[in-house]
């Protein structure tokens, strides 16, 4: 372990003394001193102050002694002195330290430990003021380009909701020792039955404030240990999917209104690529490559995910080729999502396709919140842009190996792909049984 200080951009003037504390790869923590110099005054090689001051005389380098050197050094002795300080009890805390849980905050204890005194004194530390740091944290690494501003967008929403629970409740935000599972029930029986959230919604965000608590004991805060043994079983909704024989009857069925036109090859585009209606709605031939595999002529089309940033090259269905074709080598007209989602009810329902199905249509409660409600439903109006994505999965899983479907549907894990199969038990046995009657068994005498 080394500790080395230094100026991170040095100017003209006066300049904080920064530390670095190193271990190999494992270990790489800076962090500010309360000490300044001058620039003409630090000395870069050996990280200190200089310690003699020299000037030239007579086109000779000698050491300067008149009253401003002699002020100019003691002042550096005295700063030396400090950093010495520092370093030793940086060195003495790291002997005694477990090795695992080396922080910024740890190290700013041991150069403020009168301001952190003072800090936890007067200032307990709560789980709105993990949920605040683990957001700027976020709001960092969005700048930086490293993650989405989509869990920024659930930060903030969980921060509302807790703000909430806590004005509702008349209570105050417990502190991040007091997040254990007397809290997480609390947070769940308002997220039920004041709020009226899923299950599934409340499970999220009850992971996510388990992410913030343990990223405030990363920062060096103490939490309760009982909460990594709380654990969020969320219930798997079932969702429509149009099979390939109701896809076949949106495609032949005569629609009177160009609109539906327009919308139904969109809807059967979307269900033999499987992509987001985010990515899906600005598909244009300009994305399009043609490409000869094995002597057959194949179209792919390039484009680079919204929400993932992923860049996909997914070769064209025949079905999305034909509706090209169709339309003179066009996709169909631009429509926005909102719409898309409307029509399409419309272009199912006038398919016949009408049976009764579990799902979720959003509508508001007894306290006027808009919620999606559980029940069984047409299954026209259960019908989003969604669909599409879901259709695809379900119908495609078994017939493509899944490493390459998930390529396909841009999915970084198979668990996440697996959510979006409908009856996935039915599918995998499915899958099995077509597998085992391919296998030849011999029969020894």
């Amino acid at each position: 372990m080394t500790v080395k200080f230094y100026l991170k951009n040095p100017k003209e003037g006066k300049n904080t003394i920064l530390v670095r504390v190193r271990e190999g790869r494992r270990l790489d923590i800076t962090s500010s001193t309360s000490e300044n110099v001058n620039l003409q005054d630090w000395d870069s090689k050996s990280g200190a102050c200089l310690t003699v001051i020299e000037e030239f005389k007579n086109g000779k380098l000698v050491q300067s002694r008149d009253s401003k050197a002699k002020e100019r050094l003691v002042a550096n002795s005295k700063i030396n002195r400090e950093l010495e300080k520092i370093r030793e009890s940086i060195e003495e805390a790291y002997k005694k330290s477990d090795k695992l849980n080396l922080n910024k905050i740890w190290l700013q204890q041991i150069i403020f430990p009168e301001r952190f005194a003072v800090e936890e004194e007067e200032k307990p530390y709560t789980l709105m003021n993990a949920a605040s740091d683990y957001l700027s944290f976020k709001e960092e690494e969005f700048r930086k380009g490293k993650v989405k501003e989509a869990i920024i967008k659930k930060s903030k929403s969980l921060m509302k909701i807790l703000e909430r629970l806590f004005e509702s409740e008349g209570i105050e935000p417990p502190l991040v020792t007091e997040v254990d599972a007397s809290f997480y029930r609390t947070f769940d029986n308002y997220c039920t039955f004041t709020e009226e959230y899923l299950p599934s919604y409340t499970g999220r965000n009850f992971k996510l404030i388990k992410t913030m608590v343990f990223h405030a004991a990363a920062n060096g805060h103490p939490y309760n240990a009982g909460l990594r043994h709380i654990k969020i079983k969320v219930e798997r909704r079932k969702f429509p999917t149009l099979s390939f024989e109701e896809l076949e009857l949106i495609e032949k069925h005569g629609y009177d209104n160009d609109y539906l036109v327009n919308a139904r090859d969109w809807l059967i585009i979307g269900a033999f690529c499987g992509q987001r209606a985010s990515d899906l709605l600005r598909f244009s031939t300009s994305m399009i490559e043609e490409e000869i595999i094995e002597g057959v002529k194949t179209y792919f089309i390039c484009f680079q995910q919204e929400k993932t940033g992923k860049i996909l090259r997914l070769a064209l269905h025949h079905k999305i080729v034909a509706i090209l074709e169709k339309r003179n080598w066009n996709f169909p007209r631009q429509i926005s999502d909102q719409r898309f989602n409307e029509y399409i009810k419309e272009v199912v329902k006038l398919a016949g396709i009408n049976e009764m199905c579990e799902g979720g249509i959003s509508s508001a409660g007894k306290n006027g919140r808009v919620r999606k409600r559980y029940g069984m439903y047409p299954k026209h109006m259960l019908i989003t842009s969604h669909c599409c994505r879901r259709s695809f999965c379900t119908n495609f899983y078994g017939l493509i190996e899944t490493s390459t479907l998930m390529v396909a549907s841009g999915h970084s894990t198979e668990k996440q792909f697996r959510e979006y199969i409908q009856d996935v038990d039915r599918k995998q046995a499915e899958t099995f049984a077509k597998a085992i009657n391919t296998v030849t068994t011999l029969k020894i005498a």
